[in-house]
């Protein structure tokens, strides 16, 4: 499934991105070498947590700001350490990571415009950009021939509803 050049393939595929679903980051990873390697093209998505360092906690409160490990800037969310938040949000109430930061951006505690994660703008999030011109380029064809995800990304809309 790996080595396979889907968009030449639309026979098969009915012109729709193939995305390729792991159990593992690991499996994932290979994949996508596997992919490379055979002269493929191929994305890979991460889940929030490897790619948004304030989905990930970096940038939660510690018992001792004074730490080495402490964060240069702490992010909470109506009161809640900002990992605990998007957890709650993405995982309990089903909402999208990228509506989930949107909300965190407007609701954080700090008053924060522009949140650490992102690289000068509000919507640059790594883990909201790493789906620019992902599952289809702007042409409406799909951007490449496989994209390499975990189980996870099974509930991503834009994943499911990528029929033509």
């Amino acid at each position: 499934m790996a080595t396979e050049p889907w968009r030449r393939r639309a026979d098969v595929t009915g012109r729709a991105p193939v995305a390729h679903l792991h159990a593992t980051t690991d499996a994932r990873d290979e994949a996508a070498v596997e992919t490379r390697d055979s002269g493929g093209q191929g994305a890979v998505l991460k889940c929030r947590k490897e790619r948004c360092p304030l989905a990930r906690g970096d940038h939660d409160p510690v018992e001792n700001p004074e730490a080495e490990n402490a964060p240069g800037q702490v992010v909470t969310i109506d009161g809640e350490p900002a990992q605990e938040w998007f957890d709650r949000q993405c995982d309990n109430k089903w909402l999208p990571f990228s509506t989930a930061h949107a909300l965190a951006r407007d609701h954080n505690d700090q008053a924060l415009d522009t949140l650490p994660c992102c690289d000068g703008d509000a919507s640059d999030c790594p883990a909201v950009t790493q789906w620019d011109g992902l599952p289809r380029d702007n042409n409406g064809e799909p951007a490449v021939d496989v994209i390499h995800a975990t189980h996870q990304f099974a509930f991503v809309p834009s994943l499911r509803r990528v029929r033509t």
